[in-house]
């Protein structure tokens, strides 16, 4: 996907491999350099305005020139790249619904939102009563793992649920959150098979040790493990 964003963000804060929030609750990636290629090619042309030139450090790493990230720009009269947009996944890829909590893990290449789907559940609230275009869009989770090698990954929440295994009836995983506290056993993440288990502890050094070892996942680049 492709998203408008000002130049200066896309050199501090954010820059490559970063999470952006943007409004309505979508969260995205900032994708790999390699994705920009078919944005510079929208220049038509007019390209030279991007390119900046620093002869010792080009002699250095061999490369011809340097690129400045393509700023946002309406279409209008006399306004010349416009609607170039640089290139996002979408990372977190958990999300659930605010309403009911069922939760869905999406591609990194899910363009557009998704509400709901609806699942009706004995216990709790169900979205499947509702209108399907008046369900609540899915939200992110906030929780994401790192690794010291900076491999960026979902927090395990099936592995974190079922203590280090699936789910062995194919159950689905629901979100809540409870409004009295803000600590993370106020979060709380269960299993239509009946296991359930807090966000308390998530955070502690080795907490996943026995739950999920990195897989090097790099959404930025594309690089995922489904």
């Amino acid at each position: 996907m492709r998203m408008p964003i000002r130049q200066s963000q896309l050199i501090s804060p954010w820059g490559i491999g970063q999470i952006v929030i943007f409004p309505n609750d979508e969260s995205l990636m900032v994708a790999g350099l390699d994705t920009w290629l078919n944005e510079y090619e929208k220049a038509k042309g007019n390209i030279e305005e991007f390119i900046v030139n620093e002869e010792r450090l080009q002699s250095r790493l061999q490369v011809s020139h340097f690129r400045l990230p393509p700023d946002f720009r309406q279409q209008g009269s006399g306004v010349i790249n416009a609607n170039i947009r640089i290139p996002f996944v979408r990372f977190p890829r958990w999300h659930y619904c605010p309403r009911c909590g069922v939760m869905k893990y999406l591609s990194i290449y899910q363009v557009r939102k998704q509400r709901c789907s609806g699942q009706k559940f004995q216990i709790g609230r169900s979205c499947d009563e509702i209108e399907e275009n008046k369900r609540k869009y899915l939200i992110p989770s906030r929780f994401i793992t790192l690794c010291e090698k900076g491999h960026i990954d979902d927090f395990p929440f099936e592995e974190w649920v079922h203590r280090g295994n699936r789910c062995q009836e194919n159950g689905t995983l629901r979100y809540f959150i409870r409004q009295s506290t803000s600590a993370l056993g106020a979060v709380q993440i269960t299993c239509t098979c009946g296991t359930k288990r807090t966000m308390a502890h998530s955070f502690t050094t080795g907490a996943l040790s026995s739950v999920k070892k990195c897989n090097g996942q790099m959404p930025w680049l594309g690089r995922i493990d489904d």
